[in-house]
This record gives structure tokens, C-alpha cells and sequence, in this order.
């Protein structure tokens, strides 16, 4: 079931970034195509998508220029997990910068996918994953 697809603009680049959200009784994917430069798709596991949601929000409560926040945080905050669509390893990179998050997303089979988005589409962002949490119990067991 799709849940929602955003448009963001790469604030480095100025490219169109497509995230398309699709959601499962097991499993949350994301489809992410950056105009010109390529795609990438990541499927995680439920727990893994509200592990990502939490590394979104620091990243957001983390004021780069801080070295407050540069004390207690290593930057780019880093997630891995395993990709249930294929290849073994994937990985969310998250690097604030100047009120943009800068995401690099990895994949061990197909490389990574790298661009800088507001922190208002981050926070876009994560009320749609946050929405594709709350269906997931909707589904009907197994």
C-alpha cells in the first residue's frame, strides 16, 4: 500500500529528489529517484524504520554549528541495517548542515545516492514514515 510520494528540491544541485513510500504488514520501502542522477530502493524491517525516523529526528535537533553538539553527537549520524530488497548491506548517512539535512544512502549492492534536502522536507519525511508506521497494524494477520 502506498502511503505517499514526496517531492523535495537537492538544495546542492537544485534537482527534483522523488521519495515514493510504500508500506507492508512486515516491512516499510522507499523508492528514492533524484532527477538525472539516478534511483535507489531500500526495504526495511518495521523496527529498522523506526530506528530511521529517530536518526532523521536527531539529526533535525542537532545544531551542526553547536559544539556543544558536535561534542555529544559523531558526525554523519549513520544507520545500517539490512535491505530486504536485495543486497546485503544498506545505509542511512545523515549530516546536518545549515538548516539541510545531507543524506547519503548506501546500498552494498548498487552504491549510494547522495543529495541535501530542508529540514522542513525532512521533517515531510518523517511524518510520512511516521504514517506508514500507524498502518502497519491495520493489516490483517497473517
Amino acid at each position: 500500500m502506498r502511503v505517499d510520494t514526496l517531492k523535495f528540491v537537492d538544495l546542492d544541485n537544485r534537482t527534483s529528489v522523488y521519495v515514493a513510500v510504500l508500506v507492508s504488514p512486515t516491512s516499510v520501502a522507499c523508492s528514492i529517484i533524484e532527477e538525472g542522477l539516478g534511483d535507489i530502493e531500500f526495504a526495511f524491517e518495521i523496527r529498522d524504520c523506526e530506528k530511521i525516523v529517530a536518526l532523521f529526528e536527531e539529526a533535525i535537533k542537532s545544531d551542526a554549528n553547536s559544539t556543544q553538539a558536535l561534542a555529544h553527537c559523531s558526525f554523519p549520524l549513520t544507520y545500517r541495517f539490512k535491505n530486504l530488497d536485495g543486497g546485503e548491506e544498506a545505509a542511512f548517512l545523515i549530516l546536518p548542515i545549515n538548516g539541510s539535512l545531507e543524506l547519503t544512502l548506501e546500498r552494498s549492492d548498487e552504491g549510494e545516492l547522495k543529495f541535501r534536502i530542508s529540514f522542513d522536507d525532512a521533517k515531510r519525511l518523517i511524518d510520512t514514515l511516521k504514517e506508514a508506521l500507524k498502518l502497519v497494524p491495520l493489516f490483517p494477520p497473517n
